[in-house]
């Protein structure tokens, strides 16, 4: 799943009918959502922590100030995620 959204148009509108997410930030949340940390994450994506921190920072820009579990929560309740995929 994660891999896949690079190449395709996602369509993870939230309910202002914004597209609210890259799909790389739409990645390293669905990443989060499993208890990754930011060097997991970076490992598994093949870039810098450093870059993770900055998709981290841009998603907060867009959904708001939340904690890592806020995050996920939020993107649940918008349909950005699914339970389903979160291992």
């Amino acid at each position: 799943f994660l891999w896949d959204l690079e190449h395709k148009d996602i369509g993870y509108w939230d309910s202002a009918g914004m597209k609210p997410l890259t799909p790389r930030q739409l990645m390293v949340l669905c990443l989060v959502s499993q208890g990754k940390r930011d060097r997991e994450i970076a490992t598994e994506m093949g870039i810098s922590n450093k870059t993770i921190k900055n998709h981290l920072w841009h998603i907060r820009e867009r959904m708001g100030p939340y904690n890592r579990v806020g995050l996920v929560t939020r993107a649940l309740k918008e349909g950005w995620l699914k339970l389903d995929e979160i291992e």
